[in-house]
């Protein structure tokens, strides 16, 4: 019974998921959905300019998520699962690679607003955006925000309520406002290792 129930869920959602390629195709975006992938109720998908949305295989998209496609990309690896209430503006590309897990409310802000010039108001000073890109096996606490031009390595933890930005390696723990590296793999002695209070020297944070 088990067996019928899920096999009757997994053709319902790969019928949803040809339906939101068609609609997609229709207004020039490129829709690619992997096999498994569930994308589940009151996602939206607002599409102003052509893009790309890349979900992978056995990946999901949980309720009430927002994803605005302005002439960037979406891409999200394999088997990556993404909370509830996360918003992707995609002015730029977004890379989410396999094995990620999202918290829900998780923001990934591809573009910034220009304010420098004091004789305009800032919504009439344009604007400028950059790509994320979030590595595999990384897990990223609730509440966050990834800003525009961050690169998270592969297997880090950011941990809940950071606001992210800039360049962090493989395997390390990042939090705050600004976000910063609190922990850090060392592959000598196989542990992690808490940083010292003060040293920046190793990361790249832009905030």
């Amino acid at each position: 019974m088990k067996i019928m129930k899920r096999c009757i869920i997994d053709f319902l959602y790969s019928i949803k998921n040809k339906l939101l390629m068609i609609y997609c195709k229709c207004r020039g975006i490129k829709c690619i959905i992997g096999k498994k992938a569930t994308i589940c109720k009151y996602v939206r998908f607002i599409l102003r300019k052509k893009g790309t949305i890349n979900i992978g295989l056995s990946s999901t998209l949980c309720r009430s998520s927002k994803i605005v496609i302005d002439g960037g990309e979406l891409l999200i690896g394999n088997n990556t699962c993404i909370g509830e209430n996360c918003i992707f503006n995609c002015f730029e590309t977004i890379i989410i690679g396999d094995n990620v897990v999202t918290a829900d409310n998780i923001n990934f802000i591809t573009n910034t607003h220009n304010y420098k010039d004091i004789s305009k108001p800032i919504n009439e000073q344009g604007g400028e955006a950059r790509p994320i890109i979030v590595g595999d096996g990384s897990w990223i606490g609730i509440n966050s925000t990834i800003l525009d031009g961050t690169v998270i390595g592969k297997n880090c933890v950011v941990g809940a309520h950071s606001l992210v930005k800039g360049s962090f390696p493989d395997y390390c723990v990042i939090a705050g406002a600004p976000a910063k590296i609190i922990k850090r793999y060392n592959e000598q002695n196989k542990l992690w290792i808490r940083e010292i209070k003060g040293d920046s020297s190793n990361y790249n944070c832009e905030l």
